[in-house]
């Protein structure tokens, strides 16, 4: 038969192996779906059929890449040549790598069938750590038994069906032939095939490796746990860093000393439905401007200084020294308060709120614009977690010529460009115009470096660099006040993070940025604050809009009274700024104590000063507010308050 002449090879019998496991694994999401079909509606800004395809596209690759990591070993001992195996060798490793390996494998999806709701996500390696902890898993086990038993027996007909119907799907009708010894063609050909079909489904093909943002391309800002496998949740995780929670105050204490719930139910300006664009400016630090740090008797950014004399402006203290960190500060209202980037650390498929689901709510389109590679930093992956309509990077770009040969497409062709897509889409919008000349290695385009008198095809410094990205910004502006909806948009100038070539250093001054509303047409309210962070963008954005639905945010708007302060972490160790100080802490401990406005940072600690109490703990609780929130789950207004209810 046609099936045995498949199986009796070699390679043929390895890939029906692994087709069966993945028929397993679309069972088990299927059962997954069923258990909580709740959780997944459609989003209502693509269509059931698009939504559908890109679901199982993402299972499929992610199933790909689980079922390669669980297999690893068996395909390793399969890859031995066949003279050296006999029938006891095959036998044995294929019950031990192939069958066990699999079903503790699915044992995990099946876990998850009932244990997703308490966590809204897959489970990662970090339960462990919980299982051993003295409230832990196995001291509830036995109830979970008892109550969910029918999945453990909906788990063992599975396993049934897994062994039976393997076994008999594999085994050849006659007698079997004996194995020949393997030509060494043969064998090279098995090493290679196995080898490429592994680095291909496990990592990919595209700039990062396979990871839980690469989720957000198939699920649309929902559907992450359903396009993910628990399998490869676990084990993609087991080497990561999980954050060690702080328990500085009880639920009740935490409350008191610090709320990240924000409501602005009382207008403060009189307008609704107004555009939203936040240009988040590459490496332009505040020490490149003579707003900023008027000690300079030249700026670098003419454009942007006019902008800020214009609109609302204030210093502005970058919550992370990374892009990748920079973004979900922006959007989402989420720092990077451990030692990896949230992008790439196991929590980046939690649930989170931001700009576009919430403007959303209110009609607004959303799109994310990045002249770099697709897939660089995973802006990509997170606009589509994050709930934006639409991702435009240089791969949408039309003229390859305008490409940097590194980066992406230089700012000003690119900006332009943007102006007119902006003039397509739907209105109300919400879009962020992420720039990326001012990056090294700091090249130039011909037209501009003709037109400047500087040489062309030479690197050149930070500041030059930023004097072009001004320059494309004020092109874009100038564009941009041509367009019908340019006089009903509030636009918002902020930086990623800090320059690395910067004549300040302090930790401090390391993370100073700018920060510019700017709205033609209509005189902004004042500031209640003389510096902010990147946090405070989100909810100064809502507070400006008449957004008077509460809403999860350690950041406060800055045109309502609030605490004003800044947070951001490297190397273990935790920067806190208030009104007054400016202090370096691991959390228990205060190593670096100085006046905030002390330009060079001179330790309080030295003369046997020390922090008033009130801030020690006023920064604890955003700590624990933090971590309680990213380790539970819990970074939106609907799952924070719940639990909190029935806590107090």
């Amino acid at each position: 038969m046609f099936r045995d002449k498949i199986i009796s090879q070699p390679i043929g019998l390895m890939i029906t192996r692994l087709l069966w496991v993945g028929l397993f694994y679309m069972i088990s999401r299927g059962l997954f779906f069923a258990f909580n079909y709740s959780y997944f509606p459609v989003p209502e800004h693509i269509s059931l059929s698009r939504y559908l395809v890109d679901l199982l596209m993402g299972s499929v690759r992610f199933d790909l890449a689980a079922l390669l990591y669980v297999n690893s070993l068996f395909l390793l001992l399969w890859l031995i040549p066949y003279q050296w195996q006999n029938a006891w060798y095959r036998k044995i490793t294929t019950l031990v790598f192939y069958y066990i390996f699999n079903i503790v494998a699915f044992a995990t999806n099946f876990i998850d069938l009932v244990y997703f709701r308490f966590t809204e996500k897959r489970m990662t390696f970090d339960i462990f750590g919980f299982a051993g902890s003295e409230d832990g898993f196995v001291h509830i086990l036995p109830a979970y038994l008892q109550k969910y038993g029918y999945v453990v027996l909906l788990f063992a007909v599975a396993m049934f069906l897994f062994v039976f119907g393997g076994t008999r799907l594999l085994k050849t009708r006659g007698k079997p032939e004996k194995r020949k010894s393997e030509k060494i063609p043969l064998f090279l050909l098995r090493v290679v095939l196995t080898l490429v079909i592994f680095v291909l489904g496990t990592r990919g093909v595209g700039h990062r490796p396979l990871s839980f943002a690469s989720a957000a391309k198939y699920g649309h800002g929902g559907g992450e746990a359903l396009v993910l496998n628990t399998p490869f949740a676990m084990l993609t995780t087991i080497n990561a860093q999980p954050i060690t929670r702080e328990q500085y105050f009880s639920s009740e204490d935490l409350q008191k000393q610090f709320s990240p719930i924000r409501h602005y139910p009382e207008p403060i300006c009189g307008f609704n439905d107004k555009n939203v664009v936040i240009i988040i400016l590459e490496s332009f630090s505040a020490e490149y401007s003579a707003y900023f740090h008027p000690e300079h008797a030249e700026t670098c950014m003419p454009c942007l200084d006019s902008l800020a004399c214009a609109g609302r402006s204030l210093l502005c203290y970058a919550n992370g020294e990374r892009s990748m960190e920079a973004i979900p500060a922006i959007i989402s209202n989420i720092p990077s308060l451990f030692d990896t980037e949230y992008l790439n650390s196991i929590y980046a498929h939690n649930i989170i709120s931001g700009l576009p689901v919430q403007l959303r709510e209110k009609g607004y389109y959303s799109a994310f614009f990045h002249g770099g590679r697709n897939g660089s930093m995973k802006f990509d992956a997170y606009a589509m977690m994050s709930g934006f309509d639409q991702y435009v990077g240089a791969s949408e770009y039309p003229y390859p010529e305008d490409h940097d040969g590194v980066w992406g497409i230089y700012d000003d062709p690119f900006l332009q460009y943007v102006v007119k897509q902006i003039d397509t889409l739907p209105k109300p919008f919400f879009h962020v115009l992420f720039t990326l000349s001012s990056h090294p290695p700091y090249q130039l385009p011909k037209a501009y470096c003709r037109q400047q008198g500087l040489p062309i095809g030479k690197t050149f410094d930070i500041k030059t660099c930023v004097r072009y990205t001004d320059y494309a910004l004020r092109h874009f502006m100038e564009s941009a006040s041509r367009c019908s909806w340019y006089n009903n948009t509030l636009f918002i100038f902020v930086a990623d993070h800090v320059a690395g070539d910067t004549e300040y250093k302090t930790r401090l001054h390391r993370h100073e940025i700018p920060l510019i509303f700017y709205a033609p047409g209509d005189t902004l309210p004042p500031l209640f604050a003389n510096f902010s962070q990147q946090l405070d963008i989100q909810p100064s954005i809502l507070h400006l809009l008449n957004y008077k639905q509460p809403f999860f945010a350690l950041g406060s708007s800055l045109f309502a009274p609030h605490r004003s302060f800044a947070i951001n972490f490297n190397s273990g160790l935790y920067q806190f700024v208030t009104e007054k100080y400016s202090f370096i802490f691991s959390g228990n401990e205060v190593r670096h104590l100085a006046f905030r406005e002390d330009t060079l940072q001179a330790n309080l600690l030295d003369q046997s000063f020390a922090l008033p109490r009130e801030d020690l703990n006023f920064a604890r609780a955003v700590i624990q507010t933090y971590q309680t929130a990213i380790l539970e789950n819990r970074y939106t207004l609907k799952r924070w308050l719940p639990r909190n209810a029935e806590e107090n």
